[in-house]
């Protein structure tokens, strides 16, 4: 691969002409140059074609299903050494699934304990060299498990677990808006309180035109307004007035949102959002978790699927229902297989000098995973149990149970947001909208009462000016007669 560029790969188990054995597949690369990604990435989902491959179904039969012909959950007609003649609910849903979904479909029967039919019992001799993957189709719940040569399931995953620590009370005081809303009300305040103090420096006719004639300690008025404080005394000036009623509107409006949110945000407990981009992740603890073996439950069962035998003309009038639920199943259980190897794209990640966000991928399927190749012997077996219980508060697996060491992840659709209700621009930008429109006429009036004020002192200067020269040429007339006749 070349160097100017991070490449992020799907781990396949199903491809063609390589069934059952894992391969790479190029999904996307990422330009260090141009800061971008090449193609729009999409959701990676080929699991309508399983392109042939092998697939061993087990078939869930018992002494009450054998012989108890009236309940359409019974299965299996007979069973002559390998012969194996499947009939009812289960050869439908068999047989339209390895048609629908471009299986090569192998059964095999046997007692419905499932952990003996795993450690290998004698009715499976010779399972392992045929099946190269397993699936069960079974009223109880769908259980699956993926093996290569073996029986046991071996690839390793690592996860990157965030420290999702609390936010603090203090924290918590400048929660209520987002920065941009922070920086404009920053600006609008400061802007008030300048025009005030600049105002000093102007003549008293034109701070009394700005403050409004008897208005003292105009600095402290204006903060009294900001924290709601009561104005007694207020400018006779309408231009005044009308401003001063807005600023006395905008600055409620802003406080009473911030005082709702500041309460609600100190009455709960909320955890800081998971991190977004590799500036985040390199400023943040993490830990990186190893798990071998991987075994996948359905979060739901179907109940009406678990009682089915108690309802034996649910499934004549459901079948759809119930195969489209195994459909399901089958596709996505093999779609969280498909744990994103992201080996170059996390070097380069945490290695390099690069100051810029780069976006960190999370899987479709597996919300905060990674694939992550690295030193193996970072995490025993033994520290499993306690660092897989980590895991549920910092947002990446939403159950564990140590019996076994399954979990569930999260669902499909699920995205990681951030906990706080923070008020934004577009919650607000209507204040400062009509903040600005309101303003603009005062303003106007404001400037013409200026302007005219100017032109009157101006007029009246003139006209002194003109009178007084009058006044200077008329004496230097008469002093210039006067001394004539002497």
């Amino acid at each position: 691969m070349d160097n100017v560029s991070i490449h992020l790969f799907a781990h396949v188990l199903f491809s063609p002409n390589l069934c059952g054995k894992f391969s790479l597949k190029l999904l996307n690369s990422f330009d260090l140059k141009s800061q971008k990604w090449k193609n729009e990435l999409k959701n990676f989902n080929h699991f309508d074609n399983f392109h042939g491959c092998l697939m061993t179904f087990y078939v869930e039969f018992g002494i009450n299903f054998y012989y108890d012909d009236y309940k359409p959950t019974s299965s299996l007609e007979f069973k002559l050494g390998d012969d194996i003649k499947l009939r009812g609910l289960t050869h439908e849903i068999v047989k339209k699934l390895t048609k629908d979904l471009n299986i090569t479909g192998h059964y095999t029967v046997g007692d419905r304990n499932l952990g003996e039919f795993l450690s290998g019992s004698k009715n499976f001799i010779g399972y392992n060299e045929i099946a190269s993957h397993f699936y069960s189709v079974g009223f109880t719940g769908i259980y699956t498990a993926v093996h290569n040569s073996h029986l046991g399931y071996t690839m390793e995953y690592y996860y990157l677990v965030t420290q999702n620590d609390m936010y603090t009370n203090y924290e918590k005081l400048l929660m209520p808006f987002d920065l941009t809303t922070w920086i404009l009300l920053s600006v609008t305040i400061s802007l008030a309180f300048g025009i005030i103090f600049v105002s000093f420096k102007f003549p008293k006719w034109l701070q009394i035109l700005i403050h409004g004639a008897g208005i003292k300690d105009p600095a402290f008025k204006t903060l009294g307004v900001i924290f709601g404080i009561a104005q007694l005394k207020l400018p006779q000036k309408t231009v005044n007035r009308f401003v001063l009623g807005l600023f006395l509107w905008f600055c409620l409006m802003f406080r009473t949102c911030y005082q709702s949110m500041l309460f609600e945000f100190m009455t709960s407990d909320m955890r800081k959002p998971l991190p977004a981009s590799i500036d985040d992740l390199r400023e943040m603890n993490y830990t990186i978790v190893l798990l071998k073996t991987y075994f996948n439950f359905l979060e739901k069962t179907n109940e009406d699927i678990i009682n089915v035998r108690e309802k034996p003309n649910f499934i004549r009038n459901n079948f759809n229902e119930i195969f489209d639920l195994y459909k399901k199943s089958l596709k996505e259980d093999n779609e969280q297989k498909y744990a994103f190897l992201v080996n170059e794209f996390f070097h380069a990640q945490l290695n390099s000098t690069f100051k810029n966000s780069l976006p960190i991928m999370h899987n479709e399927k597996l919300q905060q995973m990674v694939g992550y190749m690295t030193n193996k012997n970072m995490l025993m077996q033994s520290k499993f149990d306690e660092l897989l219980e980590k895991l549920i508060p910092s947002g990446i697996i939403k159950h564990y149970s140590g019996y076994g060491k399954w979990f569930i992840y999260r669902p499909v659709d699920f995205e990681v947001k951030d906990p706080r209700r923070i008020l934004s621009m577009t919650d607000l930008e209507f204040g400062f909208v009509i903040w600005l429109v309101s303003l603009s006429l005062p303003i106007i009036c404001f400037l013409i009462e200026i302007s005219i004020g100017f032109y009157i002192k101006i007029k009246t200067s003139i006209k002194m000016f003109i009178t007084t020269r009058i006044v200077e040429i008329i004496l230097d007339k008469l002093i210039q007669n006067l001394n004539g006749k002497w």
